[in-house]
């Protein structure tokens, strides 16, 4: 007889091979049926797989060769999770906080950089080809300066020329909210359960805007196959890190989101009816890798507005929240088991997924540094065996407790601990 251990196991054996070969049968059948199924090019029937790519860390002046692979995934929509241009320009290296020397932008620089990208010919095949919803919110590079913060000059401009780039309705909340330099921040929903190509629904019709549609509480009524993607500002109105030494303490006080920004996100989270919710910022919610803020940016160091977040999101009224992000040239999937209560104050455990994909254009396993020179001469070529060398190196040596890992291939998934060096894109497929 098994032991209860060798029990437990071959019953989880069996299930995953069960799902395994259900996934295939339904795959097939779902194959068998579009074949069969008529359907005009106006009007088809919900989706019953969607697709939402995102990707950071996009130099305009580097080749981008990953928008072929995006196309070829045919996502609904695209969301730029921070630094969709570089806008600032390095002027050398600061060995006292061994950071780069940026100059920071302009307002027509930034005008110029967008113009750049968006002529961009594989960017453009992309668009033209899947006609997604474009969308998404800033980190620093393109807000116009290296580790922005609500200090920098031209925050409200820099907002207003990255949603210009989006052809984002200038009517909108978002954009007013831009143009009045509260910050790059929204609520895009989208339901599936509409014909294709009306997805989409405007703020009225999502009834989750608290600018449109009041901070009051309100009865709802969860929608299956609804899909409320959040989009956080962590720049224009966060507190500055701390100089030298100083930014290697957590600081209790600091906030990244502005109290305006979260009473509207802590109320929209409630309003929301989706099934799915996608919180984005462009930067890392779950980890602290580096004790030096200037160094390693993430939300870690203002623990207390961490833990804001974490309240807001996991309420029991928000379903399947998921964690996107950007910045740190790498591809990680991490998740953390956060302790909430229900209502009556039981203690329950919480799972939360964050997934960071950054680096389209450059990473840690090409070249971490966002400058055309580095890339365009074989003399750095050290650079970038050192870059993938060294990273490995963290990873595999460094604990990194909510980095997640896989013992079990499933279509495809590589095994160990689940991040990538090389340049990257992120998608969420959604399986109704």
């Amino acid at each position: 007889p098994l032991t209860a251990s060798e029990q437990a196991k071959d019953n989880n054996k069996q299930t995953s091979l069960y799902i395994q070969y259900l996934y295939h049968l339904l795959k097939q059948f779902q194959n068998n049926f579009n074949q069969m199924k008529q359907t005009s090019s106006t009007e088809r029937n919900p989706a019953e797989r969607v697709r939402i790519a995102f990707g950071s860390c996009n130099n305009q002046h580097l080749e981008n060769n990953l928008w072929g692979a995006i196309t070829e995934r045919d996502p609904v929509a695209f969301v730029w999770a921070g630094d969709a241009i570089y806008a600032d320009i390095n002027e050398g290296f600061d060995w006292s906080t061994l950071t780069t020397i940026r100059s920071p932008a302009t307002p027509q620089r930034l005008n110029d950089y967008y113009k750049i990208q968006k002529r961009d010919a594989s960017y453009r095949s992309f668009l033209e080809k899947t006609n997604p919803t474009v969308t998404g919110t800033i980190d620093d590079h393109d807000m116009g300066i290296n580790n922005g913060d609500e200090t920098f000059q031209y925050k409200r401009e820099s907002g207003v020329e990255f949603l210009d780039f989006l052809r984002e309705d200038r009517n909108s909340v978002m954009y007013r909210r831009a143009k009045n330099g509260d910050g790059v921040y929204g609520v895009k929903v989208f339901d599936f359960d509409r014909p294709e190509g009306q997805y989409l629904l405007s703020d009225d019709d999502a009834g989750i805007e608290p600018d449109v549609v009041g901070f009051i509480e309100k009865q709802k009524t969860f929608k299956d196959k609804r899909v409320a993607i959040f989009l956080l500002d962590a720049r224009t109105n966060r507190s500055p890190w701390g100089k030298g030494f100083a930014s290697w303490r957590r600081n209790y006080d600091g906030d990244f989101l502005g109290e305006k920004q979260w009473k509207w996100l802590e109320k929209a989270l409630q309003h929301s009816d989706a099934s799915v919710n996608i919180i984005v910022n462009g930067m890392q919610v779950h980890p602290f890798r580096h004790p030096s803020a200037n160094l390693a940016e993430n939300w870690a160091q203002f623990p207390s507005s961490r833990q804001r977040l974490y309240d807001a999101i996991l309420r029991e009224n928000v379903r399947s929240p998921v964690l996107l992000s950007g910045d740190v040239h790498m591809a990680q999937l991490m998740r953390k088991n956060c302790l909430v209560r229900n209502k009556r104050g039981a203690p329950l455990i919480r799972p939360l997924v964050e997934f960071t994909s950054s680096g389209m254009t450059h990473s840690w396993g090409s070249l971490f540094a966002s400058t055309k020179k580095y890339h365009d001469s074989y003399k750095y070529y050290p650079m970038h065996v050192l870059s993938k060398t060294v990273m490995t190196l963290i990873h595999w040596i460094l604990p990194m407790p909510d980095l997640m890992i896989t013992d079990e291939p499933f279509e495809g998934a590589k095994l160990g601990k689940q991040f990538s060096l090389e340049k990257n894109f992120g998608e969420v497929e959604i399986n109704w």
